[in-house]
């Protein structure tokens, strides 16, 4: 302590020295204390009493007490005993306290009892050593502090009591009571209840908690009050101190230290109990507890009411309603809502824990509440559907699944639980009527409940398991069966015969066809092969299995090209399938064939071809039309439309309008050919076939045109001259002459001119023409005779006759026209009347018209003044053409000469395009005729014996106008062989009447050609309208059945035909017919389906409209035998038990083929080598063979023995007397029953196959 506190405390006890100096007796500083120690405090000093005694030792008395304040001097033993003596009076409880005689130290010897006494009092006697000094005395009360020394306990560490699950009433309910002891009296005597466990809001559920059930009390400390506090208290009154409970030692400054376990109280301060626990067992926290939502930091004793109870809490946000609840203050546990037992979500005991606290310290107990099972579950399954799996032909009894429910019921309650099963739906069978399953009642096993379940006839079952309990509840679970496969049956294809097609142009890696294989087995392991050496085509195809699902591919080795001589029937096979694998081809019974038809379907791969692609034709140029020119037929090997070849024809620069082709490639003229127009014609024919894409190929046709001679010698010179008078007289002008045929042979030069004999007699006066033949040109003049004389202006004609060297000659006539002109007129040109070809004729050489001169000295040249669309002219020289295609009427025309350096002349020409024969326009000049038109034509005929068809035709006058009008005289029919080639012959006309034909002169001539065009006016043909057939219904497809060609005598399209096939009612699905009238089978003829097929052909030509005809084709089908005998009667029998054995059933055998060929009885009957022993044994097989139907019988052995309901097959063979014969197997089903089953016959079947392929059913039960 530092000197200024030393100073106070010496200062402020002068007192000490005063009371010493007051009596005669020993004095204490207080005459009463009052002292509070916790009846958990540990043994130690309790207060240190201060006593003096007068006239001795004061200053001693002063430094003791200076010196032990202040811990710094040390007191002699001599220093310790001044004075006064300190002791306890005689009633004192010594065992608890003492004093110590030198220092006044009240001590406590052993704890003290709250609940055994809860205040001491005590009498402290102090004496001095003085005799003369009196003794004092001190009482000294020790109040007992009461302190948490008792925990709280309960009677039993457990508790059991029972409800009734599902007890809705009168809620909350009490169901337990539990109380607890405490030792402690006081606050810590007061106990809360709480509770945890099931249906509890448990403490897990809830976070951050601030309190905890298990708390141990919280230690609180105070500092003590220091001596000299204590003393001026004293001097005050008095003063509560309260000594720390476990002193290091008895030491007077242990007073200073803080007590941490001991309560101080005083004055108005209050140090609060530890915290309290919530009633309901959850330590508080800052989560929401109880419906107020409150918040328990840290509770006081008393802040729950008495009757305060927890229910319903917010957990995570939803509100849980809790099982169970206590009172906090009298332990009774209430049911707060209806409670499960039962699983899964229910609990048949309830365990929770009671804590009994004080506020301090805690007891728990545990209660267990036991909930009694009422019937309220029905048994459940572990599933509600389940599938399970049975083999076939397994015997009864056979174990398929077992599967037990649950009834969450109380086992021990009653019969709440215990389950019996029964099958409310099972299968039953349909023969016998028995169910098929049974279950075990007790343990829900299910089983077969008869032998040899079939998966062929049914692959599952459908059960309903049912388990009922004690109270009549019930659950139900689903159960499929499914009946596993054994490989018992074997495979048969989809169909017995297959047919096919395909078309050529399928790729190799293509599948021809795919084939369906019949194995109700799963379990199988299939193998297929073509089967050697079984008909056309085996070995060029290979079959393999899908590479998904069940079936076969069909694929070729080989490209199956229809004009293939070896495809052209197409393919004719067997197919064999087994369910052993590839070394099962041995046993017949596991192998199944089938019969493939591959009809290969033609497709336009191939090109028209022809077999001369290049041919050289000469051809006359006067060769009549229709004249064949070449003959270039193609071939395409195709069928049908595809092998269908159309023909065209071109030249190398387009269409050639001389010739034409007809539907067979026969070139033909279709307009007369001209060799000075044309002496070469490259004719390109295409043959192009009717498939889809069209295929074509050409071939080159060159023709020459051989020269006739048919062209008379022209002018070369102008035809048309201007003199003047003056110069008439010995006026010469000369001329050429040329022609356009052939000169190489002859048909040319040397030419002739002479004056036509019937020119006038004037002009043969006045007019000499000479010619000088020559091997070339030649040359001539027309000379005037000095004596003409003539006015001007006027004309003359000089005709000139020219002759060439052909054979025979050509001859025309050429006229010089002379014009007289004055001297004073220009040299122009007059009109010109020009007569012109037929109108038919619209192609050719240009037609010479004549030539426009001048007299001028200098070069002319020569212009149109106007443009003109049929005519041209040479500038050069003035020579003036029309084109062969000018249509008739009259025609202004306007030539420009220029010629300097005179001046321009103006020529105009009126020319007069009329229809005349072409060699007479060609061969002629220019003539005058206006003034006479209106004669020239006044009678006029057909030229007798003037070509082909003069006689059938007949020409006369125009009723209006003029002209001839040419008529036929018989029906001009195409197909007449007179008419084919088209008429040809002269017409004459005349302008003298009907009697000057002998005047030459006065006769015109013109040749007509008359072409026939062909209409469709004739329907197709049949060389047989009505034919009988028989055909072997076994004839392969593609099989020719008739050949019904029809000809229609039409040309191109209207004579091309088509066919189609039909029977009475429609369409035969068994014939087809190609385009050349051939009728094929197409799918197989079947006698037993139909024995007679009525076929109508139609053929229909492709004209507009199409004609068609029709031919009936009767088909009679031959029978083949191939269809095995069958029962007649049933072939499922049930027979009671009683009467099986000596059991007979009597039998007839049939077949659809034709017994009048011998294709049936007498019929053979026998049971199978291969049945079972134990079936040959018991029965026995009969048959009485006669010539129709015969009669058999099936008996059964008296011995034979056999439980009911079972069955047994005997497989029955049957052969008819064909050749070859056929054989089935036939599967008589004898079923055993009890004597209270109906004897009823169900559905029959029978098998019957080909001979290569028997069919053994065999079965066996019982």
């Amino acid at each position: 302590m530092d000197p200024a506190t030393i100073f106070k405390i010496i200062t402020n006890s002068t007192w000490i020295v005063t009371q010493l100096m007051n009596g005669e007796s020993v004095q204490f500083r207080q005459k009463a204390y009052v002292v509070e120690v916790s009846e958990a405090a540990s043994p130690g000093t309790i207060l240190i009493l201060q006593a003096a005694s007068p006239y001795e030792g004061q200053s001693n008395v002063f430094f003791l007490f200076f010196l032990n304040y202040c811990k710094k001097f040390p007191t002699s033993g001599s220093q310790q005993h001044v004075g006064v003596l300190y002791k306890l009076s005689g009633d004192t409880d010594f065992s608890l306290f003492r004093v110590d005689a030198l220092t006044g130290a009240l001590q406590l010897l052993a704890p003290l009892d709250f609940e055994t006494q809860t205040q001491h009092e005590l009498t402290v006697i102090a004496t001095s050593k003085n005799a003369k000094i009196g003794s004092n005395e001190a009482h000294v009360t020790v109040q007992v502090l009461d302190a948490n020394d008792h925990s709280p306990s309960f009677a039993l560490s457990r508790h059991e009591t029972q409800i009734t699950e599902e007890d809705n009433h009168n809620l909350p309910r009490p169901v337990y009571t539990v109380t607890a002891r405490d030792g402690d009296k006081g606050k810590w005597g007061v106990l809360r209840y709480s509770i945890s466990g099931h249906g509890t809001i448990s403490a897990n559920k809830l976070n951050n908690s601030t309190h905890s059930p298990s708390r141990k009390p919280q230690e609180l400390s105070q500092t003590s009050t220091d001596v000299s506090s204590s003393i001026g208290h004293q001097i005050l009154g008095a003063t509560k101190i309260l000594r720390k409970s476990r002193p290091e030692n008895f030491g007077f400054e242990n007073t200073l230290h803080k007590s941490p376990t001991a309560f101080t109280k005083g004055g108005n301060q209050h140090f609060g109990s530890p915290p309290l626990l919530d009633p309901g067992g959850v330590t508080v926290n800052n989560a929401a507890v109880a419906s107020s939502n409150r918040s328990f930091p840290s509770l006081p004793a008393d802040f729950l009411s008495e009757n305060e109870q927890f229910g319903d809490t917010l957990v995570d946000g939803k509100e849980h309603l809790a099982a169970f609840t206590i009172d906090s203050t009298t332990g009774t546990i209430s049911v707060m809502k209806p409670l499960d037992r039962d699983p899964p979500h229910g609990r048949a005991t309830w365990r929770l824990v009671v804590t009994a606290s004080d506020g301090e310290l805690q007891a728990d107990t545990e209660v267990v509440v036991n909930l009694k099972d009422i019937n309220d579950n029905a048994p459940v399954f572990p599933t509600t559907e389940i599938e399970a799996t049975v083999t076939e032909n397994s015997p009864s009894g056979t174990p398929v699944v077992t599967i037990a429910a649950q009834d969450f019921d109380d086992e021990n309650e009653g019969s709440n639980s215990k389950l019996i099963y029964s099958l409310q739906k099972n299968a039953v069978d349909e023969i016998t009527g028995r169910a098929i399953f049974s279950v075990d009642v007790t343990t829900g096993s299910i089983n077969t409940a008869m032998c040899c379940l079939d998966r062929e006839h049914a692959s599952h079952y459908g059960l309903t398991l049912v388990a009922t309990d004690g109270g009549g509840l019930q659950g139900s679970c689903e159960i499929l069966v499914l009946v596993a496969d054994e490989n018992d049956v074997p495979p048969r294809w989809g169909r017995a015969e297959w047919a096919v097609e395909v078309n050529e142009d399928l790729p190799l890696s293509n599948v021809l066809a795919t084939l369906t294989v019949k194995d109700p087995d799963t379990h199988n392991r299939l193998a297929y092969r073509v089967a050697p050496n079984s008909g056309r085509g085996w070995d060029v195809v290979q079959i393999e299995g899908r590479p998904v699902g069940d079936g076969a591919e069909l694929k070729s080795l080989v490209p199956l090209d229809f004009e293939n001589p070896e495809f052209k029937d197409g393919l004719r096979f067997q197919v064999q399938v087994t369910d052993q694998g590839i070394d099962a081809w041995g046993d017949k019974y596991r192998v199944g064939e089938a019969t493939v038809t591959v009809r290969i379907m033609d497709v336009n791969d191939n090109a028209p071809s022809f077999s001369s692609p290049y041919q050289t034709v000469i051809l006359k140029e006067d060769a009549p039309l229709g004249t064949v020119v070449a003959r270039v037929p193609a071939v395409d090997i195709d069928e049908d439309r595809n092998g269908l070849v159309s023909y065209s024809i071109s030249g190398r620069r387009g269409q050639n309008p001389n010739f034409g082709i007809d539907h067979i490639g026969t070139i033909r003229i279709i307009s007369k050919v001209d060799r000075e127009t044309s002496g070469k014609h490259t004719l390109i024919v295409q043959a192009r076939d009717h498939g889809n894409p069209a295929l074509a190929s050409s071939a080159t046709v060159m023709v020459e045109v051989m020269d006739v001679n048919d062209n008379a010698p022209t002018f070369t010179g102008p035809t048309y001259l201007k003199v003047h008078k003056k110069d008439l007289a010995g006026f010469t002008s000369f001329f050429n002459l040329t022609d356009a045929d052939d000169w190489s042979i002859g048909h040319g030069p040397p030419f002739t001119a002479y004056l036509d004999p019937r020119t006038p007699a004037k002009i043969k006066q006045a007019v000499n023409v000479f010619y000088k033949k020559d091997s070339s040109w030649g040359s001539g003049s027309i000379k005037v005779h000095r004596g003409l004389v003539m006015e001007a202006p006027s004309s003359f004609v000089v005709p000139v006759v020219t002759v060439d060297a052909g054979s025979p000659a050509m001859t025309a006539t050429v006229s010089l026209t002379i014009a007289v002109i004055s001297e004073d007129s220009p040299t122009t040109v007059r009109d010109i009347t020009v007569v012109a070809v037929e109108s038919e004729m619209n192609s050719g050489p240009a037609i010479p018209l004549g030539v426009v001169t001048s007299e001028g000295a200098g070069q002319a040249e020569y212009s149109w003044s106007k443009t003109h669309n049929f005519f041209s002219l040479n500038r050069t020289n003035g020579q003036l053409f029309a084109q062969a295609a000018t249509p008739t009427g009259n025609y202004d025309l306007g030539i420009a000469i220029h010629e300097p350096p005179s001046p321009d002349v103006q020529a105009s020409l009126s020319v007069v395009i009329e229809q005349a024969a072409r060699h007479r326009i060609l061969h002629s000049t220019p003539v005058d005729v206006t003034a006479r038109l209106a004669q020239l034509i006044d009678t006029t005929q057909v030229a007798p014996n003037s070509g082909r068809g003069w006689d059938v035709v007949q020409i006369e006058g125009r009723p209006v106008g003029d002209g001839a009008e040419l008529k036929s005289l018989v029906p001009l029919d195409f197909e007449n062989p007179e008419f084919k080639d088209g008429l040809r012959f002269q017409v004459q006309v005349t302008d003298q009447g009907i009697d000057a034909w002998g005047d030459k002169y006065r006769v015109g001539e013109a040749t007509v050609t008359v072409r026939i065009m062909d209409v469709n006016d004739n329907a197709p043909s049949f060389s047989s309208p009505y034919q009988t057939v028989i055909l072997k219904e076994d004839a392969p497809l593609g099989t020719v059945v008739a050949r019904v060609p029809a000809v229609d005598i039409d040309e191109d399209r209207n004579g091309l035909v088509s066919y189609s096939i039909s029977g009475r009612r429609g369409q035969n699905p068994n014939f087809g017919i190609d385009h050349i009238g051939t009728i094929r089978i197409i799918s197989k003829v079947d006698r037993e389906t139909s024995g007679k097929h009525t076929l109508i052909v139609q053929a229909r030509d492709h004209g507009n409209p199409a004609l068609a005809s029709s031919a009936t084709v009767m088909v009679e089908v031959m029978d083949v035998n191939d269809n095995a005998p069958t029962f007649t009667g049933p072939t499922y029998l049930k027979v009671h038990k009683k009467d099986l054995a000596g059991f007979t059933s009597f039998f007839n055998l049939t077949d659809a083929d034709d017994w009048s060929i011998g294709h049936g009885p007498p019929f053979t009957a026998y049971l199978d080598p291969r049945t079972p022993a134990k079936i040959k044994q018991a029965v026995n097989v009969f048959y009485k063979k006669d010539s129709s139907w015969g009669s058999g019988s099936i008996k059964v052995h008296r011995g034979l023995v056999m439980e009911a309901p079972s069955s047994f097959v005997v497989p029955v063979v049957t052969v008819d007397a064909g050749s070859p014969a056929m054989t089935a197997t036939v599967s008589l089903t004898i079923a055993v029953i009890s004597e209270d089953s109906p004897t009823t016959v169900r559905d029959i079947t029978v098998v019957a196959v080909e001979v290569s392929c028997v069919i053994v059913l065999l079965m066996f039960s019982g």
